[in-house]
């Protein structure tokens, strides 16, 4: 049995007080950044020549003291955002004494625990300059070790995502490129504070434009599976899914699967809507008149093992739109619940009447607001998990993916 990694999850939203909805219910939001002390300039300007496709951020613990914390980017003069949660519902600024420095094009920022000392690291990809590894030294100070890792390459880096892909006890990095002819990467953890790429030898050197990844245990064996969002689809690389071999290896099943459909895939959700305790799968499109998929967004439901069929049009979500992020957290009862609170699927019991496992979905900057312990070497990105949340469960029927 390998040690056990602690990692963190992260969120790609600020969304400090998420309020539950219910159904034919309007809830008004108000914007309460600035009473709270999330004071952070972004801004639209080069070095980003499509600026619109945003920067990445990240919601952690950073300090160790249960409240998450923030690490935001893509101000002007490229600071890197970090703001202490004081556990009282306001936030600390530490950015010019945290030690993070500057990420000019920061896309995609993962908070791992990669040499495994009890706090989190931040890994920050970034699509125009090299990218960033910060250790935490605790305290809410970094140190970065960027090239001594490894991790200081460039590579026109967008998605990251993070799991012990070889069960040896370490946490790895998958990396989404967007330039064509540059391959994704797999970095392995060797446990020494330095990271190996291996996508090659493993099989998972994506060459689509890849925006976003993520980890799934698909064939629900225990080992965490790869799957990845890719843009314009047609006449390049489709969107890919791969099974994990026991760590060693991966094998392609995007295609044998029906996984692999082709779209300008912008983000990719994973949950499970149709409660049958298989992974699916919704991605995000732009509207295009052109066939097969007419800019849907595509719902794949796994309707068979290792088997995905289009429902988007039967779930009534193909919602025709320009789309990017989308999220969603799910429920196997048959209410309909939305659940704020932190959880940790270590702990049981729930406050409604029936337990529930709840299953979170990761899009290219989205990650849930939980600090777990990988209970194996399964995939940490789908955290299925009786927990004590606090739910609104008003409704009935099917679960509804929020988007």
């Amino acid at each position: 049995m390998p040690t056990r990694p602690t990692i963190q999850s992260l969120a790609g939203v600020v969304a400090l007080l998420a309020t539950p909805w219910v159904a034919a219910q309007v809830v008004p939001f108000t914007s309460e950044h600035s009473v709270r002390g999330v004071i952070y300039n972004m801004t639209l300007s080069p070095p980003f020549d499509l600026p619109q496709e945003g920067y990445g951020m990240a919601v952690a613990d950073l300090d160790g003291d249960d409240d998450l914390d923030l690490v935001l980017t893509g101000r002007g003069d490229g600071l890197i955002g970090i703001f202490e949660n004081t556990g009282s519902g306001s936030f600390i600024n530490r950015s010019a004494v945290a030690g993070a420095g500057n990420a000019l094009s920061a896309q995609g920022v993962s908070a791992f625990d990669y040499d495994r000392d009890g706090d989190l690291d931040l890994f920050i990809a970034q699509r125009h300059h090299p990218c960033r590894f910060l250790r935490n030294n605790g305290g809410l100070s970094f140190t970065d070790i960027s090239a001594a890792s490894g991790l200081g390459f460039s590579a026109m880096c967008t998605g990251t995502s993070v799991t012990d892909v070889d069960g040896d006890g370490w946490l790895d990095l998958y990396v989404c490129t967007y330039l064509v002819g540059t391959p994704n990467r797999l970095y392995r953890n060797r446990g020494d504070g330095t990271f190996e790429d291996i996508a090659a030898a493993r099989g998972v050197n994506s060459l689509g434009l890849s925006y976003q990844s993520t980890f799934a245990d698909v064939d629900a064996d225990g080992w965490p599976d790869l799957a990845v969002s890719n843009d314009r689809g047609f006449g390049n690389v489709p969107n890919q899914l791969w099974r994990n071999l026991g760590g060693m290896a991966f094998l392609d099943i995007g295609a044998s699967s029906g996984f692999s459909v082709a779209l300008c895939s912008m983000g990719m959700a994973v949950g499970d809507p149709d409660n049958d305790l298989r992974p699916d799968f919704y991605f995000t499109n732009v509207p295009d008149p052109a066939p097969p998929l007419f800019g849907v967004n595509p719902l794949m439901l796994q309707s068979a093992p290792l088997g995905f069929t289009q429902a988007d049009a039967a779930w009534g979500v193909s919602n025709q739109r320009f789309s990017w992020g989308p999220s969603s957290s799910m429920s196997t009862t048959t209410a309909t619940r939305t659940c704020t609170s932190t959880t940790r699927p270590s702990r049981t019991g729930s406050t409604s009447t029936r337990a529930h496992r709840r299953w979170w979905i990761v899009p290219r900057t989205m990650r849930s607001l939980a600090r777990v312990r990988c209970p194996s070497p399964a995939s940490w990105v789908i955290l299925t998990a009786t927990a004590t949340s606090t739910c609104s469960s008003t409704t009935t029927g099917p679960p509804r993916a929020s988007t």
